[in-house]
């Protein structure tokens, strides 16, 4: 038992190495890049044809109703095509695996993946929304009418950063996922990522801050310019899916 604890030693994850690693990934795999945005083609078509409905996320203004159905349908297109894309570079990465957009083993990647997001997002707000009733409910039982400080607001921001934290390795079932790796469970990612649990949570959300930041400029500028040209509008959606 002493040597097989010797060998079980604790995986150190490199933070800065990999995070580097992912981002020269992407800027230095063009054609791996064109070969997965050539899916988003579906999008701009149906972008062109039901008034560039994507532009919703840069201005509640920037089309006449965002729940219609096109822009729902949209909206779905984009979901689909963004876990499409992430499912082929996971699998570029680690099997050096070819482009595929369209075997039915594909699709149920894609439909597994978005399932694990959902119970993701599912175990993350869950907790807290039980905690929620249960403070408006101790408030409601000893006749309160305190409302919630900066304090309080505060400690949530802090205790939802520390579960996100605790939750992270299950992004290792993410990748198993797209790769069909069936013996990654959420206990063998806790087990695999014991003492990275950090490195992973913020790697992941450094990953995508210059996407956020992307899309708050484009925002910026979208509104500030308040032009209602086709061919502007045209420009702005490319660079939203891009």
């Amino acid at each position: 038992k002493g040597k097989q604890m010797k060998n079980q030693k604790m995986i150190n994850l490199p933070f800065i190495e990999t995070v580097s690693r992912s981002f020269m990934y992407t800027l230095c795999n063009w054609e791996l890049f064109l070969k997965t945005a050539s899916l988003g083609l579906i999008v701009v078509v149906l972008e062109m044809f039901s008034g560039f409905p994507i532009l919703c996320s840069l201005s509640s203004t920037a089309c006449a109703d965002p729940n219609s159905l096109m822009a729902r349908l949209s909206a779905l297109l984009v979901l689909l095509i963004s876990v499409a894309v992430i499912v082929n570079y996971c699998r570029a990465i680690i099997l050096k695996a070819p482009v595929d957009f369209f075997s039915c083993v594909f699709v149920r990647r894609v439909l597994f993946y978005i399932l694990a997001t959902l119970l993701l997002a599912l175990a993350i707000i869950l907790p807290f929304i039980l905690l929620v009733l249960f403070y408006g409910v101790i408030l409601a039982t000893i006749g309160s009418n305190i409302e919630p400080g900066a304090v309080s607001y505060l400690v949530f921001w802090i205790a939802l950063i520390a579960w996100c934290v605790f939750l992270a390795p299950v992004f290792l079932v993410f990748a198993a996922i797209t790769v069909d790796d069936k013996s990654m469970t959420v206990k063998e990612a806790f087990r695999l990522s014991r003492g990275n649990f950090n490195k992973i949570f913020w790697g992941q959300t450094v990953l995508m801050i210059p996407g956020a930041v992307a899309i708050f400029l484009l925002s910026l500028i979208y509104q500030a310019m308040a032009v209602e040209s086709y061919a502007v509008k045209f420009i702005f959606m490319v660079m939203v899916l891009g």
